[in-house]
């Protein structure tokens, strides 16, 4: 007879990472937020790299931890480069995996229960992911003494950062009577960001999943608002799915203009937002733990299995000529290697990895092969996609004709008919569509649009008009774009004299800042991907990762216009990282010479801590300070000693600087008081 659950404890913990762990003698209580802020603080107090000195820390004291709270803690070392680089010390990361074994039946239900540790290399890494990170430990701490019939395992995954590697290896390791035995994974990556108001419950290609109706029931009894279902391949709980598995990602509905940046830090959560996210989890725990509920692996399987496809719409890139990591994470599913065919005489391997998809508007899933170019080392890039449409049993009339209806007249060349067209405006999924037949099957050649520039200009716009002048003259995307560039460029402004709604597809590039006139400097132009940051009401897809792109454009407007750049250099040079082309009382100088000057430039591979971000350190100087000049905007100012610290407070010395961030805070919802 199980005993019944009343106030769960909390074991009193004197220091947490790095300190000895007291023995459990003071009553305890549940996740509190200052309990979880405690625990956040302490994770975030290190860069954590996969690979590096930070993680292996990191991943080390996760495992005493979760070994004070009295589990069974395996320690999963596993590679995920081919080499270390830079501050990396090791191919291998670690996984930590915390077991709270079942009181009655051993061999009974598995829930998992995960988060990722790692970083990316310029940041401690707050929302991603130690807030997962830390939730996952409270909740191995709130529910270490409570009776279980099902085994729960707590898991700690590293490399989710190079390609969710921590969790394909955990998934790999597992025996297929665990497998059967497991209801599925809650993955929690980045939750609490203090501007960011909803979560949702997120699967990897769009299914159904018995985890996501529980924490669907919880959400509402916890919040008085049920979470949002979604669709999103971007973290650990897609390598359960491509398993064979069941998974949810639960995750806030937005990244921050944060996400992967020095400014990804523990003041940008809001552990009320977090606690009340990890009580909805808890309480799918606790369920899931009581032995009033029956097991559940069996029909969580059966709910996940009937509907493993990804549906293809026009927004699901396919990144032609990208690397097989690359090409899973926006398309939104792995596949299945069916074969390889090395090239003889080469280090050349072709591999054939088949997905189901659903494509246009067919009912049916279709096979769907993905077909790449591997070095004896690396996955270089993928060369063609397949749709097998055999099973819709149509002719090749048919499906022809299937094809014009769903994307229009084809273009009829000497070389074949295409569909698609190769018109950027007309083909914002870059890719184009040929009926062809593959080892005497009938199939559909996808292969990526060429253009002869990179992106399009749609439609340019004064910027010194006022935005509803052009109300009846453009789309509702573009006029949400003019209203929020407005938002970030004071009106005032005298080197912003365009506009101008451009696109080189979704995804890819998402906007450019550049000088009408190189040789003069005096005027700018803004180009925005809107279809990268709106959908077609005008409503914001992402607000941080829009406002992160419009604000670090207008940057290389303020630091690359004629009253910042030496005139007379201009028609020498056009390399914005020559620091002769600029006047002395520029900002790029003064920037110059406080980080780059001497001997005090130092490389990204080595010292990552010295950038905001990857963009920054591998991009030069003119990308290193519009993107700093980003992160003084969109955070509060640094209280640590680090040079991207500094790189982000050298702005606060310029008033005018402030006076722009003041303005673009304020419009967007940002507190004022974190200058």
């Amino acid at each position: 007879m199980k005993k019944r659950v009343g106030i769960i404890g909390l074991t009193a913990i004197l220091g947490f990472f790095g300190m000895s762990v007291m023995a459990s003698e003071q009553e305890t209580a549940g996740i509190t937020e200052a309990s979880y802020r405690e625990v956040l603080e302490q994770v975030t107090s290190r860069i954590r790299w996969a690979g590096t000195e930070g993680e292996q820390q990191a991943a080390e004291e996760i495992a005493q931890q979760m070994e004070g709270y009295g589990y069974e803690v395996t320690r999963q070392s596993f590679p995920f480069t081919e080499e270390a680089r830079g501050k990396q010390n090791s191919a291998y990361a670690t996984n930590v995996i915390a077991v709270k074994k079942a009181d009655t039946d051993p061999n009974g239900d598995i829930l998992i229960v995960s988060a990722h540790h790692d970083t990316k290399q310029s940041t401690t890494g707050a929302v991603d992911n130690a807030s997962g990170t830390a939730m996952v430990l409270e909740l191995a701490r709130v529910m270490k003494d409570v009776d279980s019939d099902t085994e729960i395992r707590f898991v700690s995954f590293s490399a989710e950062e190079e390609g969710m590697k921590g969790s394909a290896y955990y998934v790999a390791s597992l025996t297929e009577e665990e497998k059967e035995r497991i209801v599925g994974d809650i993955q929690i990556d980045m939750i609490g960001h203090y501007l960011v108001d909803s979560v949702g419950i997120k699967t990897a290609m769009g299914q159904e999943e018995l985890l996501a109706q529980l924490l669907e029931e919880a959400s509402l009894e916890v919040t008085g608002s049920a979470w949002e279902r979604m669709k999103s391949s971007a973290s650990d709980h897609a390598s359960f799915t491509y398993g064979g598995l069941p998974a949810v990602l639960v995750e806030q509905n937005g990244d921050g203009a944060e996400n992967h940046r020095y400014s990804d830090r523990a003041g940008i959560v809001d552990a009320k937002k977090a606690v009340e996210a990890g009580a909805v989890v808890e309480k799918v725990i606790r369920r899931i733990a009581s032995q009033e509920t029956p097991s559940l692996s069996s029909e969580a399987h059966a709910m996940s299995a009937g509907d493993a496809y990804v549906t293809v719409t026009d927004r699901v890139p396919i990144l032609f000529g990208a690397s097989k990591e690359d090409v899973e994470l926006k398309f939104g599913a792995t596949g299945v290697l069916e074969r390889e065919e090395p090239l003889e005489g080469t280090d050349l391997t072709t591999e054939y990895y088949a997905v189901q998809a659903k494509w246009f508007d067919w009912e049916r899933p279709l096979r769907t092969e993905f077909v790449y170019m591997r070095t004896a080392k690396i996955y270089t890039t993928l060369m063609e996609v397949y749709i097998h449409t055999e099973p819709l049993g149509l002719s090749d009339e048919e499906l022809a004709a299937s094809l014009t209806a769903s994307l229009g007249e084809p273009d009829v060349e000497d070389y074949g008919t295409i569909w698609g067209g190769e018109e950027m405006k007309d083909n914002l999924a870059l890719r184009m569509y040929e009926i062809s037949a593959k080892d005497e099957e009938q199939v559909i050649h996808v292969y990526g649009a060429l253009h002869s520039t990179m992106g399009n200009d749609l439609k340019a716009f004064d910027f010194a008009k006022d935005t509803q002048e052009y109300a009846d003259q453009c789309s509702a995307m573009e006029l949400a774009m003019l209203e929020t560039i407005h938002k970030v460029i004071p009106q005032e402004d005298p080197y912003v004299k365009q506009i101008i709604s451009w696109t080189d597809g979704y995804s890819y590039i998402l906007g450019t800042c550049t000088a009408d006139d190189p040789t003069v400097s005096d005027s700018f132009s803004v180009r925005i991907d809107g279809y990268d940051f709106f959908d077609n009401e005008g409503n914001i897809l992402d607000t941080g990762r829009m406002l992160a792109t419009m604000v670090h454009e207008y940057g290389h407007a303020l630091t690359l216009n004629a009253g910042q750049l030496n005139a007379d250099m201009l028609s020498r040079s056009m390399n914005y990282n020559d620091i002769s082309l600029y006047r002395e009382d520029s900002y790029m100088k003064a920037f110059y010479d406080r980080f780059y000057s001497g001997d005090k430039q130092r490389s990204y591979a080595d010292y990552p801590e010295d950038y905001v971000d990857q963009y920054a350190g591998e991009s030069g100087m003119f990308e290193d300070i519009a993107e700093s000049f980003m992160v003084f905007v969109t955070s509060s100012r640094p209280e640590d000693d680090s040079a991207a610290g500094a790189k982000v407070s050298f702005f606060y010395e310029y008033p005018e600087l402030l006076e722009i961030r003041n303005y673009i805070r304020g419009n967007f919802g940002y507190p004022q008081d974190q200058a």
